[in-house]
């Protein structure tokens, strides 16, 4: 279990940074992620080889430094054109009926746990 957790702490802060940068960073693209993530990845192996701290450490760096590079990058690339009609989104899309796509969903998952929870409980 401890060994499961070391090396999660390597990966996990690297991939909280990529959702604070979505979250607050409008700018923030794609390849601002990607260079963001890379860099959290680095920012956990030099830290790894360089300092001695717990594990722990490693999640919390690794969003720091991908939030850093991230952020660079997103400062560092040209700002996005606002587009004059906004582009509609697959939710808008009026060909497709998302209220009972969700409900088919919805109760297709309800089913699964029902089925599992009575196989658990048959055991």
């Amino acid at each position: 279990m401890l060994f499961r957790s070391e090396v999660g702490s390597y990966f996990y802060g690297s991939i909280l940074g990529v959702f604070v940068l979505a979250l607050f960073v409008p700018r923030a693209g794609g390849r601002a992620a990607s260079a963001g993530l890379i860099g959290g990845l680095l920012t956990i192996a030099i830290v790894h080889n360089t300092l001695k701290i717990a594990y722990l450490w490693y999640n919390l760096l690794g969003c720091a430094g991908c939030v850093a590079v991230g952020l660079a990058v997103a400062l560092a690339m040209p700002n996005p054109r606002v587009v004059e009609q906004r582009a509609t989104t697959p939710l808008e899309d009026p060909t497709r009926n998302w209220p009972q796509i969700y409900l088919a969903v919805a109760g297709a998952a309800t089913l699964v746990m029902v089925l599992l929870w009575l196989l658990g409980t048959v055991s």
